[in-house]
C-alpha cells in the first residue's frame, strides 16, 4: 500500500507544484482520523479536533503559498 501511496505522490509531482503535493500527502492524517472516528469509535475530543483544524489549516496555507 506504501508502494502504491508513492507512486502517486510521484505522479502528482508531474502535474503539481510540490508545495500542493507535499500539502495533500500531510493532509492524508486528517483522513485517518475522521475515518478512525467514524468506522472504529474512536474519541474524538477538543485536542483532535484542534489539531485537525490546524494540520488543515496548514496543509490549506502551504497550498495556498504557490506564489
Amino acid at each position: 500500500m506504501i508502494g502504491t501511496a508513492s507512486v502517486f505522490y510521484f505522479l502528482g509531482l508531474r502535474g503539481l507544484p510540490v508545495s500542493v503535493a507535499s500539502a495533500a500527502s500531510n493532509a492524508s492524517v486528517v483522513v485517518t482520523v475522521v475515518l478512525s472516528a467514524i468506522f472504529l469509535h474512536q474519541p474524538l475530543g477538543r485536542a483532535r479536533g484542534a489539531a485537525l483544524a490546524l494540520t488543515l489549516l496548514g496543509a490549506t496555507l502551504l497550498a495556498l503559498s504557490t506564489g
